[in-house]
């Protein structure tokens, strides 16, 4: 008898999107309809975890398959959850974790909150490989053209790497897109930063093509299928390129409407980042946000308060209003993820006077729509920003990838905008755009990341739209048909 394979599904992992809101419910609804008919010939069972009874009646909308399984959890993990809401094991995202360590179902799929889908695999499931000090890590589909991707590794789990968790990853990462994506003979590049030089060798002696290492710029120049870096570091990538594609969308919505032709020289001459240095040679650049606003990112060396002063002296001899500024941050400054943030943010707190205040933390994400939120007695308040401070490494990080890929998107655009006549192509532009928007510029819809580590899970996006479900959903589906994968994982590990 043919093996069935079982796929579960987080259906409140997600969060609302578009206007009127559609929950993430009644979108994974929709997407469970379609896959599972799909896969309803191929031995591939889909088990909905979410309230039963609101699932089924949802589907009843629907042509869907008979494959569809459920387990009624009707309590979702809060998005940016606290530490102390792990400690709940009435989620969906726990029960699915607990029907994974009991082989009830062969991978886990959620767009929930990617620290607890890792943690309740982990905790319930274990590693792999025991005794070698293995971390969790993210392998992310990204875009570098039309229909062309590489793959980041890792792009949040372990946001404190060390050089033996990048050749880990490596080790994990490369071996997923050999033996899952097929590609043969994976080119693997290790990213600048701060930890390159030190995970260098490590890398250099494992037994794949290792191309060295390479510039955000060289991601998109095709040197490498496959991108390692530590959690942190692919963070600031990954939420820098999101931040761009989502602004590079809303640039041409807005663009479109007024003259389709204009829309390429726009796009090429008004560039989001403007490098510049102040007189006493601080590196300042100036990021143009949604709103048409511009503020500053301000690059520093310490978090020390007399070389804060002088800065923020600068900044003052600009504008007679009072300035407000913020800390760059991967999101994790209040636990135990960026230290460097904590201690700028704590010596700019102290400068506070007149002429400056300290409005709180502000992810790459966030960025461009020129604000940071902050929440103060248990209310968030979002306030309007001048400048952003954050230290040199991580300012070349996101600014080289800001630049990177909003050349590369230029890129992809530009066979769509070259047109011998917009005004008669405009119908068909139209609709590639709206192709491009729901697929290769829609970061929530192809930023599916395989956890690797312990059994099969895959975290999606948290705003994925129906589109972005079914991928998730798909993959998940042929990813449950590699049988040997975890085995051929832990031959790899004691190999190396």
């Amino acid at each position: 008898m043919a093996k069935v394979y079982r796929v579960g599904l987080d259906m409140l992992g997600g969060a609302e999107i578009g206007n009127p809101p559609i929950s993430h419910l009644e979108r994974s609804i929709e997407a469970l309809a379609k896959v599972s008919k799909e896969y309803q010939e191929q031995n591939v069972v889909f088990v909905a975890a979410g309230p039963e009874k609101a699932i089924k009646e949802g589907l009843r909308k629907y042509a869907s398959g008979t494959n569809i399984e459920f387990k009624d959890v009707p309590i979702m993990f809060e998005l940016g959850g606290k530490f102390e809401n792990y400690e709940d094991k009435t989620t969906t995202i726990s029960a699915l974790a607990e029907m994974l360590s009991k082989d009830e179902v062969d991978v886990l799929c959620s767009d929930g909150e990617t620290g607890a889908t890792a943690r309740y695999v982990i905790e319930n499931c274990g590693w792999i490989e025991r005794g070698i000090g293995l971390r969790p890590c993210i392998v992310s589909k990204m875009p570098r053209g039309i229909n062309d991707y590489y793959y980041l590794c890792d792009a949040g789990a372990n946001k404190q790497a060390r050089p033996n968790h990048l050749k880990h990853n490596a080790i994990l990462a490369e071996a997923y897109l050999r033996h899952c994506i097929n590609i043969k003979d994976p080119r693997v590049g290790l990213l600048q930063g701060p930890m390159a030089q030190l995970a260098l060798s490590y890398l250099k002696s494992m037994p794949f093509r290792f191309v060295g290492i390479i510039e955000p710029k060289e991601i998109y120049e095709n040197k490498a299928d496959l991108v390692i870096t530590g959690g942190f570091d692919g963070n600031i990538v990954l939420k820098g390129i999101e931040a761009v594609a989502d602004c590079t969308m809303k640039r041409i919505e807005a663009a479109k409407q007024r003259n389709f032709a204009k829309l390429r020289f726009l796009l090429g001459r008004d560039k989001l980042l403007a490098p510049y240095y102040s007189p006493n040679g601080h590196e300042f650049s100036e990021l143009k946000t949604l709103a048409n606003t511009n503020y500053d990112i301000i690059t520093v060396e310490s978090a020390d308060e007399m070389e804060l002063e002088l800065v923020l002296s600068e900044l003052a001899g600009e504008t007679e209003q009072r300035l407000k500024f913020a800390v760059l941050s991967n999101g994790e400054e209040e636990s135990k993820g960026d230290l460097f943030a904590q201690k700028l943010a704590k010596s700019l707190h102290k400068l506070q006077n007149n002429a400056f205040q300290y409005v709180g933390f502000v992810e790459p994400y966030d960025l461009l729509k020129g604000e940071a939120t902050r929440e103060i007695e248990g209310r968030k308040t979002s306030y309007k920003i001048d400048a952003v401070f954050t230290h040199s490494l991580i300012a070349r990080l996101l600014m080289d990838t800001i630049r990177s890929t909003e050349d590369a998107f230029l890129g992809i655009l530009q066979p769509i905008m070259t047109r011998f006549n917009a005004v008669f192509r405009k119908g068909m532009m139209k609709e590639q755009l709206r192709e491009l928007k729901e697929k290769d510029l829609n970061p929530a819809n192809y930023n599916y990341g395989i956890i690797l580590g312990s059994k099969k899970a895959i975290k999606g996006h948290a705003h994925a739209s129906v589109y972005g479900i079914e991928q998730l959903l798909r993959q998940g589906a042929e990813f449950s048909k590699k049988e040997d994968f975890i085995p051929y994982l832990q031959e790899r590990l004691k190999n190396s």
